[in-house]
């Protein structure tokens, strides 16, 4: 005989319209963002999350979820759910206008810009427009007196999924465009003032942002805040100030990006890894370069001559120097991608058999990389 509050039987509504049964018992929902009643039943679920009733988890896994017009769930109702309900209600009297409202008050208490950006994102996907303008201002606002660069760096990915991906939930994304290419270009100026002066830790930090930054760029794809971001990094390669594992990512990322031809990277490993480098330093910035990507080593014939003939040059002394260091770098790689790279340098003693007979060639002196490169992977030969 107790009432139902407005809330909860809103909620009850909608979970019988959309034939979502409250059931204890976990199952998976495959959901079709192309056909309305999944794109409803997706609304539902996430407007359930932002007033914290986890009804809903999305599951990154699954078959159907290679494609981007679909989304995975695993429900589980639970018997506080209601009592959840019922404390959400004074937010409003429907799902909506109480995701709305709690979405607002975690915009104004939110920490950072990258928790404003993820907001954007959460309220977009529950189809919350008033929601994404009122906390967009925020953003924006935020953002114009913000100095921090790694905030700024943070709130990139997020608003670029929603960009690039925010057709297919049949969202306007041109709001989120405008923010997007402001932060980028705010992103693009601060960056190479925040590479300077900084220490291992804080450098690892601002790598995993730039990483992240980079890729959400790519996915805007807009010229004008591409190319601010691509003479941020040559910047940050060219400085003498950044810190060496960023410069050499910045380096790295300038060649995936074709900035960059082979003999910028030569003359670039040459500058940062001759015997005149501090060691620290330069097992940083290799570490930067390879990005701790064994693949990019195993199949970019380019990179690999490039790293081999560095180690070809090194004297004695200062390999014997260097060596726990760059195998400190190679040691972020998994067991059998090490096996791979080794595999990879025994094929390298193959071509001296075809090429013995050409004209000055030292077999001798072709075989000498393959011990240290097999030194360094921790390989046996």
């Amino acid at each position: 005989d107790v009432p139902t509050v407005p809330l909860q039987k809103d909620v009850g509504q909608q979970q019988k319209s959309l034939r979502l049964k409250a059931e204890a018992l976990e199952r998976t929902l495959d959901l079709d963002l192309r056909q309305p009643n999944d794109l409803a039943r997706s609304h539902l679920l996430h407007r359930l999350n932002l007033i914290e009733l986890p009804w809903g988890r999305i599951s990154r896994t699954g078959g159907s979820a290679r494609g981007t017009f679909h989304e995975i769930w695993s429900l589980r109702w639970q018997p506080e759910f209601v009592m959840k309900l019922i404390e959400a209600s004074p937010w409003g009297h429907t799902l909506e206008a109480a995701a709305t409202a709690r979405s607002l008050e975690r915009a104004n208490n939110a920490a950072n810009l990258g928790e404003l950006s993820e907001l954007v994102n959460q309220a977009l996907l529950a189809d919350l427009g008033g929601a994404v303008q009122a906390i967009s201002r925020v953003l924006e606002n935020r953002a114009a007196v913000s100095g921090d660069t790694v905030q700024l760096l943070q709130a990139l990915p997020p608003l670029a999924n929603v960009f690039r991906y925010g057709n297919v939930r049949q969202t306007d994304t041109a709001l989120v465009a405008h923010m997007l290419d402001s932060l980028i270009l705010r992103a693009a100026i601060a960056l190479p003032l925040a590479c300077a002066a900084l220490n291992d830790d804080a450098a690892e930090t601002l790598r995993q942002k730039i990483i992240a930054a980079h890729g959400a760029i790519a996915l805007r794809d807009a010229e004008a805040q591409t190319q601010a971001w691509q003479r941020a990094l040559q910047q940050i390669a060219a400085s003498t100030q950044a810190h060496e594992l960023l410069q050499g990512l910045a380096s790295r990322l300038l060649l995936d990006e074709h900035l960059w031809g082979a003999a910028d990277a030569a003359q670039a490993l040459s500058l940062h890894l001759s015997s005149g480098a501090e060691p620290l330093k330069a097992a940083a910035w290799l570490e930067g370069f390879l990005n701790r990507n064994a693949l990019v080593l195993l199949h970019d014939a380019a990179l690999w001559q490039l790293v081999n003939d560095w180690l070809c040059g090194l004297g004695e002394e200062h390999f014997t120097h260097i060596l726990p260091l760059v195998r400190r770098t190679f040691s972020t790689f998994s067991a059998s991608e090490r096996n791979d790279l080794g595999q990879r340098a025994r094929q390298g003693a193959r071509p001296v058999q075809v090429a013995a007979s050409a004209p000055g060639w030292d077999e001798e002196l072709a075989a000498l990389p393959l011990p240290l490169l097999r030194t360094i992977l921790g390989v046996a030969a």
